[in-house]
């Protein structure tokens, strides 16, 4: 099973980090993913009204492709491994202007 999670194309590329980014669970939308971050254990939750839950380290290829994914607005795959979730899917990053 593939879930998508969408964002939001960035208009000002200074000082992107994930908390400017509007994200959105794909079929969830237009309620925005709750994003967290935990500092002492240095990583991101992203929570979803459905249920759904992602979290992953600050630091990695996570927050790295979907920054990247809001900037180049081309979709990526989180690789298997880079995060933890409360489902067995595979996570795909896609720019709301590609939907």
């Amino acid at each position: 099973m593939s879930i998508k999670i969408l964002v939001s194309p960035c208009s000002d590329h200074s000082e992107l980090t994930l908390n400017k980014l509007d994200l959105y669970h794909s079929g969830c939308e237009p309620v925005k993913l709750m994003l967290s971050r935990d500092q002492i254990n240095d990583k991101y939750m992203l929570r979803c009204s459905c249920g759904f839950e992602l979290d992953f380290p600050s630091l990695g290829d996570t927050p790295r492709i979907i920054i990247k994914c809001a900037i180049d607005l081309q979709p990526a795959a989180l690789p298997a491994g880079s995060y933890p979730s409360n489902q067995n899917v595979t996570i795909e990053i896609i720019s709301t202007e590609k939907a």
